[in-house]
């Protein structure tokens, strides 16, 4: 068994995903992140409704709009809408949710 809020994987040197879940058209995924950034725009055939369990998160939309999640915030992020992680904290935990 898996807990959400371990972080002992977690790595400066890049995020870690681990697939929690995947059933036909939906997967989902938690993501440790120890301050990554995106280094290009993400353009997602799937949409994502995405969590931040612990820590906290910014994302850029590529229209200039900026999303700050802490904890227990979530977003919906439509497919094909461009964004990109500017900024987490050291440690940042994600559960996502790809759906498409």
């Amino acid at each position: 068994m898996e807990n959400l809020f371990d972080s002992r994987q977690a790595s400066l040197k890049e995020e870690i995903y681990n697939e929690l879940l995947h059933f036909k058209n939906i997967r989902f995924e938690k993501i440790i992140s120890m301050g990554q950034k995106s280094k290009s725009w993400y353009d997602q055939e799937e949409a994502e409704w995405v969590c931040v369990i612990s820590g906290n998160a910014c994302l850029l939309y590529e229209d200039g709009n900026e999303i700050h999640l802490n904890a227990g915030d979530w977003t919906f992020i439509p497919p094909h809408k461009k964004h990109k992680v500017i900024d987490t904290s050291r440690p940042c935990i994600w559960l996502c949710a790809f759906i498409g």
